[in-house]
């Protein structure tokens, strides 16, 4: 009978339905598992409400995560949605494609490691590369991270040769011209690397191909905004030593319905602008502030109408001070606040979690067996859910 019930979930991945009527049978904290992150996924919980499950969530991921997985051997890190493990990370050199799919049926999103060894020749990454790419499983993948650094083979022209990734929702690599040529169009979740990215002739033309486009991570640079699409929802850019207020009003005008947002920048002068995006759910100030202009950039901060707010990450400056002004204005909105980066919250006083409604996470609520996600393996995950948490509490680290 469970085989017939999860095959059932198969066959309708994005169906909650399928995945509560296995939950029901198998019965326990695995079924217990399920409806919590089924709960999540929709998105309509309270803050408080909201904290309270995912504090149960991490309980049962630190002590059953790993075995629930069934891919100790196989993934040292996994990501699980709606009960299930959706996204991976696979080394090729250890394990192939087939064999994630036959533990983990449900897995829609990896990434892909091991493809090259230092001082070995391209044609092995190249013969590895291919041997994915044609393999069963990632016909049934939507999301795939492709981990090419150390050398500079260009792998959209073998993928665009074979024609196996015209399917995906997700993507995370190294821009290129194959991919600029590269047809894509499905494409709703983009992951840019490389720290030469921002000068890279193919960004434009990678961007004005992502029409369908919904969220679009940059660290090393800002992807111009006359070429983003109206459909972005989520975005992640860095920008120093350029004029990041003109970059935010350019980047309202072409993308008001923003909900998520994270800046590395060294400041940002009118906090104004974040008011041009009235459904901004998700916030990360990654700016390089200290002391005193730390608390003068918090005023500013409180002072801006934010009503959709659910998520915040403190920049890693904050001071106690600072922290106090924001969490009395915004904690009351507020599902979850990440402290782990902070360098004078490692711990959070009872004074200040207090002041949120939701959940607060600092160093001693350690996430599942002590990692902190990986944010691409959240990025790539994509359902037709409420998104996914942005601080890495689904993720677990599988020792071995």
């Amino acid at each position: 009978m469970s085989d017939e019930l999860l095959a059932a979930c198969i066959a309708a991945p994005d169906d909650d339905a399928p995945r509560l009527v296995w939950a029901d049978a198998v019965g326990g904290e695995r079924g217990e598992f399920v409806v919590i992150q089924c709960e999540l996924a929709r998105g309509d919980r309270s803050p408080a409400e909201t904290a309270t499950l995912r504090a149960r969530q991490r309980e049962l991921l630190e002590t059953r995560g790993a075995e629930w997985s069934q891919l100790a051997g196989i993934s040292r890190m996994v990501t699980f949605r709606r009960g299930f493990v959706e996204a991976a990370l696979l080394n090729l050199r250890e394990v192939e494609a087939d064999d994630l799919a036959a533990r983990a049926p449900l897995v829609r999103s990896i990434q892909a490691l091991g493809f090259l060894a230092r001082d070995e020749p391209e044609d092995i990454a190249i013969a590895a590369l291919e041997k994915l790419l044609t393999s069963a499983p990632i016909q049934h993948w939507h999301g795939l991270d492709l981990d090419f650094r150390g050398w500079d083979f260009d792998i959209f022209r073998l993928a665009n040769k074979l024609g196996s990734l015209g399917h995906l929702r997700s993507l995370g690599t190294r821009p290129s011209s194959a991919l600029a040529e590269a047809q894509f169009q499905h494409i709703e979740r983009l992951r840019l690397t490389g720290q030469d990215a921002g000068e890279h002739g193919a960004i434009p033309a990678i961007l004005q191909n992502a029409k369908t486009l919904r969220a679009l991570e940059c660290r090393s640079f800002a992807p111009p905004p006359d070429r983003l699409p109206p459909t972005l929802r989520e975005l992640t850019f860095a920008m120093f030593g350029s004029n990041c207020d003109a970059y935010l009003a350019e980047l309202a005008a072409a993308c008001p319905n923003i909900e998520r947002l994270a800046i590395f920048a060294e400041s940002i002068g009118d906090l104004t602008l974040l008011h041009a995006f009235p459904h901004l759910r998700s916030l990360k100030l990654h700016l390089r502030l200290r002391g005193a202009q730390q608390e003068q950039l918090v005023e500013k901060l409180v002072a801006v109408p934010m009503p959709a707010l659910r998520e915040l990450q403190l920049p890693r400056n904050i001071t106690p001070v600072a922290a106090r002004i924001l969490l009395t204005a915004l904690g009351p909105q507020l599902e979850h606040v990440d402290c782990l980066h902070t360098r004078q919250l490692t711990n959070v006083p009872a004074s200040l979690r207090d002041l949120v409604a939701g959940d607060v996470c600092d160093a001693r609520i350690v996430y599942p067996n002590s990692v902190v996600a990986p944010e691409h393996l959240t990025l790539l995950l994509v359902d037709d859910h409420a998104p996914t948490s942005w601080f890495g509490d689904e993720c677990i680290l599988i020792r071995a």
